[in-house]
């Protein structure tokens, strides 16, 4: 279920809408979570600056982000095209944006030139910062020969609320005339059901609020509370959220609003006060990653005709939405738009039962396109519709979270370029919403098995920083008394395979993204569960020295080892006790 959350509350005194609208996306699109860390970036990967110049500025691996968890946030910087060393680096940070960039006024901190390499995760050491505040940086630095660059563009980031019970409001939902703003937010539950991740309310349920910010100064303008209202739009999810029944979304746009407007959403639109649900409390973590972007738009290769629908093929299969203007169709036409990666034998087969449906309104412009729900596809068979589809009516929306790519390679050899070229797309479409699945459409599980074979080559390959940072958040918030470890996280259920290559991910992956990216945060950060969890190995070890199977606890999983053998090996057995001590020796 979505909701439309509409404030009635006192006026807001801003000269642009859109400019509240804004705020609204950037401070309130949250569930159960501080606010303004859910969104915490999103500009696409840097680009060589204008000349002589720094470049490509990033706050806690972050493009401008809008707010980062912590009071002490690190900042770095590529050097100008062409140099070959830093020697030294200046910084000017402000709550003015103009002034930094204008007079280089620094009423935050101004660090003079400082003889320095260091260009990766300088830590911010001006003034006290707090939670809701913006700051505007820049950075010139000088080469081996002692010559100064321009300055940089002026950078951005904000600090979120650090402590979850600082943010005021209440969460809010909906249990079952307008001012002259109206802030709206539409909530889908994803995986924040009962059923995954044993929610306390089934969802949806938000608490937000937005800020007004003016230099040291932070205002809170607008919190959710009782004196909101709540609508049902036209958008309900099909599946069970579990492996292999994520089903899609169903549109009926008779009750979608034709716009954000007051009057669109006044139109005989049912409103109902929305419900201040009581929350348990908890440690509330941020997600401190980028939020999801459309980083490829591909459209169809062909269209053909396929029993009673007509085939959509993309050309390759990629994880994303899809997106179709609807032809002139008759009020409560159902068109379903299935989904699978392949075809079995020449024949469309729906993949863990994946499909779209979109109920017309009967009006013309009609316009699908996935909201809170993404597929793995290449092929899509659409039915409902009369006449095959224009190629231009329809676009594959490729969408990820990585923060661009760091490496190139191409050799001799055409194969070789083609398997790194697959392996390159492979981690594109499993890395998104700040972790890497197994399978973005079947179990979309961030299981530690896959990330322990893949997290060298794909943080050779991106910019991955910020997407590590918040999967092992995950991995810390998943960790229970006396160090056992899920085998995926963040964790909903137990099962899915396991075992001590799939938990040692909280032990390898800090160290290589240290390795990577120079992070020394993040190791001390994960030390204590990489500690605990030995611990917990330790006490399943035998006087001998070698590691045995441990029971298969609720919240551990199966006891696997190598999972991915060639045929004709056996997985079982003694195998296993092998492949376990190997990984707990490394």
């Amino acid at each position: 279920m979505t909701l439309f959350n509409k404030c009635k509350g006192k006026p807001i005194m801003l000269k642009r809408k859109n400019k509240l609208w804004a705020s609204a996306a950037a401070l309130c699109a949250v569930a159960g979570a501080s606010a303004a860390a859910i969104i915490m970036g999103g500009a696409p990967h840097g680009v060589p600056g204008d000349g002589n110049c720094a470049y490509d500025l990033k706050c806690e691996g972050l493009e401008r982000p809008i707010a980062v968890a912590t009071l002490a946030p690190r900042l770095s910087w590529k050097l100008p095209d062409g140099w070959k060393s830093q020697s030294a680096y200046e910084l000017q940070v402000g709550t003015d944006s103009i002034a930094v960039a204008n007079g280089g006024e620094s009423d935050l901190w101004g660090t003079g030139r400082v003889e320095s390499q260091q260009s990766v995760g300088v830590e911010y050491a001006g003034d006290a910062l707090a939670s809701g505040i913006q700051a505007y940086w820049r950075v010139r630095v000088w080469n081996e020969a002692g010559e100064p660059s321009a300055w940089s563009k002026v950078g951005r980031f904000g600090v979120g609320y650090i402590d979850g019970n600082e943010m005021p409001g209440e969460y809010i939902g909906m249990s079952s005339g307008s001012s002259g703003n109206d802030v709206v937010i539409r909530l889908g539950r994803g995986w924040y059901r009962a059923n995954t991740y044993k929610a306390e309310h089934d969802g949806p349920a938000v608490k937000a609020c937005i800020d007004y910010v003016k230099g040291r100064k932070v205002e809170h303008l607008l919190v959710t509370d009782d004196k909101w209202v709540a609508s049902e739009s036209g958008y309900r999810d099909t599946g069970a959220w579990q492996p292999l029944q994520f089903g899609g979304e169903r549109i009926e746009a008779a009750l979608e609003p034709e716009s954000m407007s007051t009057e669109s959403l006044d139109d005989g639109r049912q409103w109902t006060k929305a419900t201040v649900i009581k929350v348990n409390p908890r440690e509330v973590t941020p997600q401190t990653t980028a939020p999801n972007r459309i980083t490829a738009v591909h459209t169809p290769v062909s269209i053909a005709s396929s029993g009673d629908g007509w085939l959509v093929d993309m050309g390759h299969v990629f994880t994303g939405w899809f997106e179709m203007e609807m032809p002139p169709l008759p009020q409560g036409r159902e068109v379903r738009i299935a989904y699978s990666d392949h075809l079995d034998n020449g024949k469309f087969q729906t993949q863990g039962g994946e499909a779209d449906i979109f109920v017309s309104n009967g009006e013309p412009g009609e316009r699908f396109c996935n909201k809170f729900h993404h597929h793995a596809y290449r092929y899509a068979l659409i039915t409902g519709i009369d006449k095959a589809p224009e190629t231009k009516s329809i676009r594959g929306l490729q969408i990820g979270n990585l923060s661009g790519e760091s490496a190139t390679f191409r050799c001799s050899d055409t194969d070789i370029n083609a398997i790194h070229d697959m392996v390159k797309h492979t981690l594109e479409c499993l890395t998104y919403s700040g972790y890497m699945v197994d399978c973005p459409h079947l179990e979309r599980a961030g299981y530690g098995g896959d990330g322990n074979s893949s997290t060298v080559a794909l943080q050779t390959m991106f910019d991955a920083a910020h997407v590590y940072s918040n999967w092992l958040t995950g991995w810390g918030d998943s960790m229970q008394e006396g160090g056992m470890m899920p085998n995926a996280a963040p964790s909903a259920t137990a099962g899915g395979g396991g075992g001590p290559y799939w938990n040692a991910f909280m032990a390898f992956a800090p160290w290589r993204t240290y390795v990577s990216y120079g992070d020394s945060r993040i190791i001390q950060a994960c030390y204590p569960y990489m500690k605990e969890w030995m611990g917990f190995v330790e006490n399943h070890t035998d006087d001998d020295g070698l590691l045995r199977r441990w029971d298969d606890p609720y919240y551990a999983g199966w006891y696997l080892g190598d999972w991915i053998a060639p045929d004709g090996v056996d997985v079982g057995g003694e195998s296993v006790d092998l492949v376990s001590n190997c990984v707990v020796s490394q």
